[in-house]
């Protein structure tokens, strides 16, 4: 009377280790699935990081187009650097940058005389300026500041530098981005 009962628990015991097999089957399955899945994650991730600093240069490239849209010539020079020497300093322009003075002697110490702001037309429309803000602190007058105006030139030569104030600096920058064919209507040059 027993052989029933054991041919039963035998039975449940066959069709358990059935079902644990399929469970068994089904687990590897999705443990396959699963490293796929995580393969895949792991290469559309890089292709993320590769085309990201691609993506924010395009949108930054994007909105310099859109700033500089009436000047796109300055634009070309961007982080192009002129220097010129005056008396104990050398001036540095870094186009669309910052402008810099170091000595020529002693520590060669250096400030920063202010950060690209904005790019304007002089009054009578012959020139550009570019304003730099933010330099440096000067003692009780503030921030650092310093204008470049940009005169017609056949290269780009950073070409005259003064202090006309304490802590203001002007410069003279003479390029080809400034021989406008409003210059030289002014100027009395023809154009083709």
């Amino acid at each position: 009377s027993e052989v029933p009962h054991v041919c039963a628990v035998k039975g449940l015991l066959s069709e358990t280790f059935i079902q644990d097999s399929r469970s068994m089957q089904e687990v590897e399955t999705l443990s396959a699935q699963l490293a796929e899945l995580r393969q895949l994650e792991s290469t559309l991730q890089n292709q993320i990081n590769e085309l990201t600093p691609r993506k924010d240069a395009a949108e930054q490239a994007s909105k310099d187009l859109e700033f500089y849209a009436d000047h796109l010539e300055y634009l070309a020079l961007r982080d192009q650097c002129f220097e010129v020497n005056d008396g104990k300093f050398a001036y540095s322009l870094c186009m669309l940058g910052r402008v810099t003075q170091r000595e020529l002697e002693g520590d060669h110490n250096s400030v920063v005389l202010g950060e690209f702001d904005s790019l304007e037309p002089t009054s009578d429309g012959q020139h550009m300026v570019m304003h730099f803000k933010r330099g440096q602190h000067c003692h009780a007058f503030g921030d650092r500041t310093a204008d470049v105006t940009v005169q017609c030139g056949p290269v780009n030569t950073l070409s005259a530098a003064s202090e006309p104030s304490t802590c203001y600096y002007a410069f003279t920058f003479h390029s080809p981005v400034a021989c406008t064919p409003q210059f030289a209507y002014v100027n009395g040059i023809l154009l083709p």
